[in-house]
């Protein structure tokens, strides 16, 4: 179960940050510092340009943003314990189906956005800031592939 949103957008900026964690330990007795392997993580920021390219797109453009915006609250279960949801992330083929969960996102019009008259809405939304942390369906390892490329 779940919903897709597809947007016709144009890609403004992508990183796909890799990290480890590592914590020093010191022996009485010497100087220089060891270190011992804690964890990894990643995480993948972008952003993208939403445009209604004429009045009728709108709409599906504005319902598409608040849903993708509302993802980001909690759904509740029957006995009104809230849970996170979990989204699925595909950008070309770089990222395909992977699941994760968005930690931030941000909507912003900027000064030379045209808006639509008759609905009073501006036709450009620059969606930056989005912060997806994956959760792997494999164990992350050496030698182990992260990027698709097929």
């Amino acid at each position: 179960k779940g919903t897709t949103l597809r947007f016709r957008a144009y890609l403004e900026n992508f990183s796909d940050n890799y990290s480890a964690g590592w914590t020093d330990i010191s022996y009485m007795g010497r100087a220089e510092k060891f270190h011992r392997y804690e964890s990894f993580d990643r995480d993948i920021s972008f952003g993208f340009t939403v445009v209604a390219d004429n009045p009728k797109h709108l709409t599906t453009m504005y319902e598409k943003l608040n849903l993708l915006a509302s993802s980001l609250a909690p759904t509740y279960t029957s006995q009104g314990y809230m849970t996170g949801n979990l989204h699925r992330l595909t950008i070309g083929n770089y990222v395909t189906d992977l699941y994760g969960i968005i930690k931030g996102i941000n909507y912003e019009v900027t000064d030379d956005t045209p808006y639509d008259i008759d609905q009073k809405v501006p036709m450009y939304i620059k969606v930056s800031g989005i912060k997806f942390t994956p959760i792997h369906n494999f164990r992350p390892e050496y030698k182990k592939p992260f990027i698709s490329y097929s």
